[in-house]
């Protein structure tokens, strides 16, 4: 397991598929099958990781949290919308940055797109080995 905090620019998401998500108080742990990009960055794992790997990510002290979840009903454009939001009570303050997840969601039986935007203190980068 290495975990690496910051460096989060240096993450692509176009192709990840997450798999599941477990929160921890207001810490979030997002869980990734394959599909997260950092090669070609200047994260320190970028010769390590690759595209194939699992990962997590993991956000602590997360103040605002929000995830919209589409479904393809018809063709061409017509999607089933979900959201699902949390604010943290306390709210944290202070040193809180926003950051900015997309791709796919395990969905049963298709996989679904989502789009999460959050609010939190630090992310960090696990590649699970």
């Amino acid at each position: 397991m290495t975990a690496v905090k910051g460096f989060f620019d240096e993450i692509g998401f176009s192709e990840a598929i997450c798999t599941g998500f477990e929160w921890k108080g207001n810490d979030l742990e997002v869980f990734f099958e394959k599909g997260v990009d950092i090669s070609g960055s200047v994260h320190p794992l970028a010769e390590k990781f690759s595209f194939e790997s699992p990962c997590k990510i993991t956000f602590s002290d997360v103040a605002k949290s929000g995830l919209k979840i589409s479904r393809l009903v018809a063709l061409p454009n017509s999607f089933e919308t979900s959201i699902v939001e949390r604010t943290a009570d306390p709210f944290p303050v202070g040193g809180i940055h926003d950051f900015h997840l997309e791709g796919f969601m395990d969905g049963n039986p298709e996989k679904r797109w989502f789009v999460w935007t959050l609010s939190a203190k630090e992310a960090y980068f696990d590649d699970l080995e």
